[in-house]
Order: structure tokens, then C-alpha cells, then sequence
């Protein structure tokens, strides 16, 4: 992770400054390749270089996320300690606790409105409709886009969870086929956001705070860079 060069120091005036101090950042980040993973709702396998940083500029992160890349795939995983067992709204996903992905497989950030390669995954450790104990999916539309990638069902991805008494945590797997325009041999540089819902804390929102709207404006998602 990287920040804009001409912001690397903050004034005291921007310190101040009523716009959230993580506006004033470009953020980039690594994505290193998945080897060794198994897809079980485990996280332990996942090696420190595949987590993805902490920007909490204006809070402190509760969560980890982990990300990696194969040639026909991306890969997450994440991690979010509870105090009691998640509740799953699924006819309305950010009222209860899920994962919100957010993923432009072609990094073209000289728009504010999401485009036909920018996806919305939703994701919760259960709750899958006629299914509860299986982990929740959902294809979503972004607010305010310009155009949609084909619609993503839930047997094209590959979803793991646990649930503990302190803790969930999810597998994700997303095959190049729920990807539309995913290709590492023309681009490496992907747009990424994710915001998870919890509904014991304020949100988690990266990269920036949860005053920027990463949900509808893919010009604020970092830079994935896949690198061997």
C-alpha cells in the first residue's frame, strides 16, 4: 500500500479539516498469488502477505481480509469477531451482518458512476434462501450505474464459512466466469472496495472511511495490483 506522493504529509490545517483525512490518499495495494488454500471457511492457511492493509485512518479496522489471484480466479477470505452469533437479513443484507465486495476487473477510474466491469458481490456466513445454514450470496446492482455486468448466480461462486462463539469467517472463491472482463494477461491493476455490516459496530469501510461512498463511486476504490 502506497499513498498519493503529494499527500504524504498531512498540514495541520488538513489534520483539521472537516473532509476525511483518507480523501487526501490514492491507496494501492499487492495481491500475491493463492497457493495452499483450502476452501473451508478457515482462514489459518492465509499467509500475512495476503492480507490486505489496514487504512482505518479515522477508526480502528475490527475485521481482516485477506485477498489473493489465480489466473482464472480470485480469491478472499475475512474474519469478524462477535459476541454473538450473526443475524442474516437476506431479503435486506446491510441491515443484519454480510460482506459487501466491490471489484472493477478493469481498474477504469476516470468515472464516478460503476460501469459494466464493476461488481457488487454480498456475501453473509449463512442464511441462503431455503438454505439457512449455508452461506448467503447476492449479485448486486450498484446505485447510480451507467451500465451492469451479466447477472452472477450463486452456484458460479464458491462460498465457505464458520461460525464460532467469538468469531465468523468466510472463504470466497470467484471464478473468471463470474468476472466479466477479468483477464491477467491483459490487465493486472483491478478497482477494490469492500464495507462489511455488523450489526455490534459502525460499519467497516475500506479503503477509505465510511464517509466517502466506495458503494456507488468506483473512482475511490484502491488499486489491486496482481503480482507473481
Amino acid at each position: 500500500m502506497w499513498p498519493a506522493p503529494e499527500h504524504t504529509t498531512l498540514s495541520k490545517a488538513a489534520m483539521q479539516s472537516p473532509i476525511p483525512r483518507s480523501a487526501l490518499f490514492n491507496f494501492a495495494t499487492r495481491v500475491f498469488p493463492a497457493r495452499g488454500i483450502a476452501l473451508d471457511g478457515v482462514c489459518e492457511e492465509w499467509d500475512t502477505r495476503h492480507r490486505l492493509p489496514d487504512l482505518a485512518l479515522d477508526g480502528e479496522a475490527f475485521a481482516t481480509v485477506w485477498m489473493a489471484w489465480e489466473p482464472d480466479a480470485l480469491w478472499f477470505a475475512v474474519k469478524v469477531p462477535r459476541t454473538r452469533a450473526p443475524q442474516v437479513i437476506p431479503n435486506r443484507p446491510a441491515s443484519g451482518d454480510c460482506v459487501e465486495l466491490y471489484i472493477d476487473t478493469r481498474d477504469v477510474r476516470s468515472a464516478h458512476r460503476a460501469g459494466r466491469y464493476c461488481h457488487k458481490f454480498v456475501f453473509a456466513p449463512q442464511g441462503r434462501a431455503g438454505r439457512a445454514r449455508h452461506p448467503f450470496f447476492e449479485h448486486a446492482e450498484i446505485a447510480r450505474a451507467t451500465a451492469s455486468p451479466p447477472k452472477v448466480t450463486p452456484d458460479q461462486v464458491e462460498v465457505a464459512a464458520s461460525i464460532e462463539p467469538e468469531s465468523y469467517s468466510m472463504e470466497i472463491r470467484l471464478p473468471a466466469q463470474a468476472l466479466f472482463g477479468y483477464d491477467v494477461e491483459t490487465n493486472r491493476r483491478l478497482g477494490l472496495a469492500y464495507v462489511i455490516h455488523d450489526i455490534e459496530r459502525p460499519m467497516q469501510v475500506w479503503p477509505h472511511s465510511a464517509d466517502l461512498p466506495v458503494w456507488v463511486d468506483p473512482a475511490l476504490w484502491a488499486v489491486a495490483e496482481l503480482v507473481d
